[in-house]
């Protein structure tokens, strides 16, 4: 039962339109946001405690969670992932052309969802060079930059749907993990 407001619009007659009452529309979304502080601490603090130090990676001195890590996350929270789809998609540039593997689904956790991206590249330094040189393409095995693919999706999903992207490594070693003992890239 909203008050409701009556309004003479250019003397073309009476209007009458609920009156919200945005102030505490306000104060109900403040105190949301406030209860969701708390909550997101503590998904923080869960996930990196599920994790181990081979669950990260150190890639210039930011953290940087693995498909391992992501996948222990997810069980934790109950994330599931569907509707994926793979495309080898062929490229070009000044080097000449090259393929990369897209992945992407759809990330779910409760109510909510996301579309989630993995990418992975026959140029990845990774898989494609050897001594700063790129190897010949018969030497690349094409379904490691697929599966690459995928598990950059399922990270990025995880990740992103948790709200855990772009941590710090002072956050991550408050969960008990070593920065010294992660694999560096």
């Amino acid at each position: 039962n909203l008050p409701y407001l009556t309004l003479l619009e250019n003397n073309k007659g009476i209007i009458t339109v609920n009156q919200s009452n945005q102030l505490d529309t306000t104060d109900d979304i403040l105190a949301a946001a406030n209860r969701r502080i708390a909550q997101l601490d503590k998904i923080v603090k869960l996930s990196i405690s599920r994790t181990n130090q081979n669950d990260w990676v150190d890639q210039d001195n930011k953290p940087y969670l693995t498909c391992s890590g992501a996948e222990k996350i997810a069980r934790l929270f109950g994330v599931c992932w569907k509707d994926v789809k793979t495309e080898k998609i062929i490229t070009s540039d000044e080097q000449g052309q090259y393929y990369f593997y897209e992945v992407s689904g759809t990330f779910v956790l409760g109510a909510d969802n996301i579309s989630a991206v993995g990418t992975c590249s026959q140029k990845d330094k990774f898989f494609a060079k050897r001594g700063g040189e790129m190897k010949p393409l018969s030497e690349i095995d094409e379904t490691n930059i697929r599966k690459a693919a995928y598990s950059n999706m399922v990270v990025n999903g995880v990740s992103r749907i948790l709200g855990i992207r772009n941590l710090t490594w002072d956050e991550v070693r408050s969960g008990g993990i070593d920065p010294k003992k992660s694999a560096k890239v």
